[in-house]
């Protein structure tokens, strides 16, 4: 059976934002689909602690009206046994103040970690999320590709979003390459990309 569908992509650019809309994606972990779309800044490699695995390369986030669709590119293959360790953080209300506090630049109301979302419950800096759904995904190297259900993010029309790694589960001595360890993207003063889905 081939379920592949066909996609037509409308690429705008609000304010330097952009708005990958009328998308649809085949979730098999295979990039082609994501060749027209446009990325976030390129990450550099930079991460050089010993057998470390998480070291972002890119992103990019395309949608149509019932869907949101990420997709990201990681310097290493992926480990899909510890994929919750590859995180991605949605601000959905646009708002710094409000959700948990990522380095004082963003506030997530939500978490994915690996293809399982999470609301934040907390009251800003303290680690509390609560379960909300696993996700569609695929996964293949050093790509992966998830969808997001805009219902389950409040169906925002403008999101922020950062992605952090802490590779400490691989490296032998994460105390020595407790820095070099950590990988966020984007490494910018803002500290979050953001997206349109108007």
């Amino acid at each position: 059976q081939d379920d592949s569908v066909e996609a037509h992509v409308n690429i705008s650019i609000t304010a330097g934002i952009p708005n990958n809309g009328g998308v649809e994606i085949t979730l098999d972990g295979n990039a082609s689909d994501w060749e027209t779309i446009q990325a976030f800044s390129r990450d550099a490699q930079e991460i050089n602690a010993p057998n470390a695995r998480i070291d972002w390369i890119k992103a990019q986030l395309a949608h149509n009206q019932e869907t949101l669709y990420l997709g990201y590119q990681n310097h290493y293959p992926i480990d899909s046994t510890k994929w919750w360790l590859w995180e991605t953080y949605l601000d959905s209300d646009a708002n710094a103040k409000t959700g948990y506090q990522l380095n004082n630049k963003l506030g997530a109301e939500y978490v994915l970690q690996g293809n399982t979302l999470y609301r934040y419950t907390g009251s800003g800096e303290n680690w509390q999320w609560s379960p909300v759904k696993s996700l569609k995904h695929g996964i293949a190297g050093t790509f992966a590709e998830v969808a997001i259900p805009r219902t389950l993010i409040n169906n925002p029309t403008q999101l922020r979003i950062a992605f952090f790694g802490n590779n400490a589960s691989y490296v032998d001595t994460p105390k020595q390459y407790e820095n070099e360890a950590i990988d966020f993207y984007p490494e910018t003063q803002t500290g979050y990309f953001q997206y349109n889905l108007n």
